[in-house]
């Protein structure tokens, strides 16, 4: 049980200085409504690097996440 809550709390860990990153760089790819895409990319894919998840549920939640970054981003542009 504490491996298990120490892998995803790492997990949690690498998806939120990804957006801090991002945030800090100001860069245009970090929105508050696109952070829920990011979290969908950037968590599972965490997980499975941690060996506990599936790659098939990452190869499920990561194009959702995408979509929803990328929709977002393209939204506000136009």
């Amino acid at each position: 049980m504490r491996n298990e809550s120490m892998v995803i709390l790492g997990a949690a860990l690498v998806c939120l200085i990804v957006a801090m990153l991002l945030r800090s760089s100001g860069s245009r790819l970090y929105n508050r409504s696109a952070g829920v895409g990011l979290v969908l990319i950037v968590f599972p894919a965490s997980l499975a690097a941690f060996g506990q998840l599936q790659w098939l549920l990452v190869l499920l939640s990561v194009p959702l996440g995408l979509s929803i970054w990328m929709g977002d981003l393209f939204a506000r542009r136009s």
